[in-house]
């Protein structure tokens, strides 16, 4: 078996694996939204800003990690973002309006917009399991 055919055959197999699991954004989009105030302060914790806009609340916790979208099969992807070594951390904002919470959203350290190809991984697990 030739070395080409070896990693083709890894390449299938990661590939496979990773179809089973659901992405922490899929999970957060799904459960946190319509969620309450004090469930959010329950799994979330205080967050670090509040901002009222019209009749939402726009709610900033700093603890996702930016993470490269595909992983290390996404070479490339980033060769004009910053460099490796700066903060690594992301922002979850939280929306929520008279009804709970309506939208999470993601950016980067100092409120930036995220590189091409990076998410925001953040413990949305924390909230599902309550």
């Amino acid at each position: 078996m030739t070395s080409a055919v070896r990693f083709a055959m890894l390449l299938a197999l990661l590939a496979v694996s990773g179809c089973d699991r659901p992405e922490v954004d899929q999970i957060a989009q799904h459960s946190l939204i319509g969620m309450s105030k004090p469930k959010i302060l329950a799994c979330l914790g205080e967050p670090s800003r509040r901002a009222r806009v019209g009749f939402e609340e726009v709610w900033t916790f700093p603890i996702g990690e930016m993470r490269t979208e595909g992983g290390p099969f996404a070479l490339g992807l980033n060769a004009y973002s910053a460099p490796s070594n700066l903060s690594r951390l992301c922002n979850v904002k939280i929306v929520i309006d008279r009804y709970g919470v309506s939208q999470v959203a993601y950016s980067g350290p100092g409120d930036t917009a995220l590189p091409l190809g990076q998410m925001c991984i953040f413990p949305a697990q924390r909230c599902v399991e309550r």
